[in-house]
């Protein structure tokens, strides 16, 4: 008889990265050494399961999920002080390292269970920033009585997956935090206004790196050909950007495409160093950006990164990448049982059985 078959939703779930905790656990045996009442295996657990299973407070720890025979079967929860605890003194280097290797699994079986040539180098760039109280973190201070941290992400369109991921106080600009980012000359990058930087724009291009950008509002401009698109209200023209007065001139032409909404005639514009593209085309490859931004708000509405258990950089990187790998979870669901169900009616069917003893595939049934 499968010895899973009289365990919990939760834990076939996790039996999907078992191999993986248990091998980076063994990277980081010295580090649980000596921890009297909980083994490294409970803490991530009870952070994966605080995430699945919507954890609506802290207090939520000690009131509904200690002492609950259903958990305690699975693994040993810790209270909200020692959880608090382990994740302040824990480091989030584990959780990254599980994180990464799931990534890396399911980078192989999203991208050979779906049909994602058209868009499978369209790559993302974007962060987004999470408020925290400044007296709960105040060495992650920002500004107006506030402190926050910024998760830097690099999303793959055709996968939805988070390919890198840096999670650094949000006082660090967002161009600081995109090292490593830009690598493949077969993808194509798209990110928003904030990155903009001209000397960078030509390094991309200097080593043949795609890129479709918003334009400033205020950029300097001298225009060298205007190209005939046959589309109303679309514009492409060949420009060089900065001026040799300000030191910040490209040293090589770009397109600037300008079109106007249909609905509130709103201007863009548009920069690329991609030639072989239709104006149209650009234009419409830039709309994909967008996804970047619903990632960001499936993380924040449908899981917990918002109430946050220990107030330190690192428990606050425990608690994200703990979200995230249940994001990659969902996907692998989702993909695996081939469903039509959207990852949050997916998620929300995961909570609801998250302790019952059904087979994974038949919760998508329910």
């Amino acid at each position: 008889m499968n010895k899973l078959a009289n365990r919990s939703v939760f834990r076939k779930l996790i039996k999907l990265i078992d191999g993986n905790i248990g091998r980076n656990l063994r990277k980081a045996n010295n580090q649980y050494k000596y921890s009297k009442c909980y083994t490294g295996r409970d803490h991530i657990l009870a952070m994966l399961f605080l995430q699945i299973s919507g954890c609506d407070g802290l207090r939520d720890i000690d009131s509904k999920y200690r002492n609950v025979s259903k958990i305690s079967r699975e693994f040993n929860m810790p209270s909200y002080t020692q959880i608090s605890r382990l994740n302040k003194n824990k480091s989030s280097d584990l959780f990254r390292n599980i994180f990464e290797d799931l990534l890396a699994k399911a980078e192989k079986e999203i991208k050979s269970s779906v049909k994602i040539k058209e868009f499978k180098d369209i790559k993302i760039i974007d962060s987004s920033v999470v408020s925290i109280g400044k007296g709960l973190a105040p060495k992650l201070y920002l500004q107006d009585e506030k402190s926050a941290i910024r998760i830097s992400t690099l999303l793959s369109y055709g996968t939805k997956l988070p390919e890198k991921i840096k999670i650094v106080p949000a006082k660090l600009g967002e161009r600081n935090c995109i090292d490593g980012y830009v690598n493949s000359k077969n993808s194509i990058y798209l990110f928003d206004k904030g990155y903009y930087k001209y000397s960078w724009y030509d390094e991309m291009s200097d080593a043949n790196y795609k890129f479709i950008t918003r334009q400033q509002n205020n950029a300097v401009t001298e225009e060298y050909l205007s190209t005939y698109t046959g589309v109303d209200n679309l514009y492409d023209y060949l420009v060089t950007m900065g001026s040799d007065y300000s030191k910040n001139k490209t040293k090589y032409k770009y397109r600037e495409i300008l079109y106007f909404t249909e609905d509130s005639d709103e201007e863009f514009r548009l920069v690329t160093n991609i030639f072989d593209m239709p104006a149209e085309d650009i234009v419409s490859l830039y709309k994909k950006r967008w996804n970047i931004e619903l990632f960001f708000k499936w993380i924040k509405q449908h899981l917990t990164i918002k109430k946050w258990v220990g107030r330190t950089l690192n428990a606050i990187a425990i608690q994200i990448y703990c979200a995230l790998i249940i994001y990659i979870l969902i996907l692998l669901i989702k993909y695996r049982f081939k469903s039509n169900l959207s990852t949050f009616d997916i998620l929300r069917k995961f909570k609801t059985n998250i302790l019952e003893r059904y087979a994974l595939r038949n919760v998508l049934l329910m």
